[in-house]
């Protein structure tokens, strides 16, 4: 059964993020989101008309989060010791300093393409 995004309540997302120089980091760097009701996300106004039922809200909306150079990454979540893809990093609100880590990112919630996803597999 399709566990509900928000009923994971903790996830990390991976990437290559941009630094605070300007620059792209060498290594994949880590970072714990939780994920937050859809609600959250539909409080931002840059959010309306983009956001739909086929996608994850999350982050900590304390100035950490994805940024330039992290879109395509994964949202991973931990379940009995094993770690899946459940989320790709799909949009930040930028703001007069680029990336609005004070707002929630949204995720495009992998489980929700599965059954497409597989079919391409299989033909």
């Amino acid at each position: 059964a399709e566990a509900d995004a928000a009923s994971l309540k903790n996830a990390s997302i991976v990437g290559f993020s941009s630094t605070l120089n300007g620059g792209v980091a060498k290594v994949p760097r880590i970072l714990d989101t939780p994920i937050v009701g859809f609600e959250k996300c539909t409080e931002e106004e840059g959010y309306h008309g983009l956001l739909s039922n086929r996608m994850i809200c999350g982050g900590l909306a304390d100035g950490t989060g994805p940024c330039f150079g992290d879109g395509g990454t994964g949202m991973i979540v931990a379940k009995n010791g094993v770690y899946y893809l459940r989320g790709i990093t799909s949009a930040t609100l930028i703001n007069a300093k680029g990336c609005n880590n004070d707002a929630y990112s949204v995720f495009t919630d992998v489980l929700k393409f599965w059954d497409w996803m597989n079919e391409l597999l299989i033909q």
